[in-house]
């Protein structure tokens, strides 16, 4: 049975809601959805917060003293996976040669890495107005004011010679970059960290609700799945004026 806690407002003419479940996905994690969270009981630590995208990447973390927890009313009332700063979840690597657009909604404290591939590329927003996005040089792509709970997202391009990045906040562009960087072909194997830069390093705090990433997405899907994301987790007042998606969230 699936109890995840769907926030419904936002459609009109009884039609159904547009999720995830309508495209392909590479990975997708749902804080809200309670039978992806082992173990689900709030305030208990989570060793394995499963992979909704049918890709069976679920996320782990063996180690107690590494583990995050949930929380049913973590952050605004809504579920989240909360990281204290010394935490983190191993995910798959990402494949060389592919385009991926990745999601992420919660909200921080500390700017650490919150998502990352090894040297590759991350996602991070914190409460000094951080949105960024990076290669193996570090390169940030911008400064945001992103306190409180925010859709962060990126366009990356991974090919391992010509790197580039796109980032959003809230369905606003934020920034471009491109790097060079032939070496990034030996990453792509490499696990990704939910809450550090690696194992043991560069952790963050706060909240995740939700990391949605596929591959080669249209910008039709990346305005859907802002709208989605914020209609879902009560964030939509922050799409900027002219997005589809201000006013009602996405259908099918």
């Amino acid at each position: 049975m699936n109890r995840s806690r769907f926030r419904s407002r936002g459609a009109g003419g009884g039609a159904a809601l547009w999720t995830p479940a309508d495209i392909t996905t590479f990975k997708w994690y749902d804080s809200n959805d309670a039978d992806t969270i082992v173990p689900y009981l709030s305030g208990s630590d989570v060793s394995r917060w499963d992979d909704k995208s049918g890709n069976a990447d679920n996320a782990l973390q063996g180690s107690a003293s590494l583990q995050p927890s949930y929380s049913a009313t973590g952050l605004n009332g809504l579920p989240s996976v909360f990281v204290d700063g010394t935490e983190t979840m191993v995910i798959g690597g990402l494949d060389v040669g592919d385009n991926y657009c990745v999601f992420m909604i919660g909200e921080f404290s500390e700017y650490q890495s919150y998502i990352r591939w090894q040297e590759v590329g991350f996602l991070r927003m914190d409460d000094n107005g951080n949105c960024r996005s990076s290669g193996n040089t570090n390169l940030a792509t911008g400064l945001v004011d992103s306190s409180g709970t925010h859709i962060s997202s990126m366009d990356l391009k991974f090919d391992g010679t010509v790197n580039g990045a796109a980032s959003y906040l809230d369905g606003s562009a934020v920034s471009t970059q491109t790097w060079s960087d032939a070496s990034a072909t030996a990453y792509g194997g490499t696990p990704g960290y939910i809450g550090s830069r690696k194992a043991v390093d560069s952790f963050s705090t706060g909240h995740y609700q939700e990391i949605v990433i596929v591959k080669n997405c249209t910008t039709d899907t990346r305005q859907k799945m802002e709208g989605y994301l914020a209609w879902k987790w009560g964030t939509e007042s922050s799409l900027p004026i002219g997005h589809p998606y201000k006013d009602a969230a996405p259908t099918v």
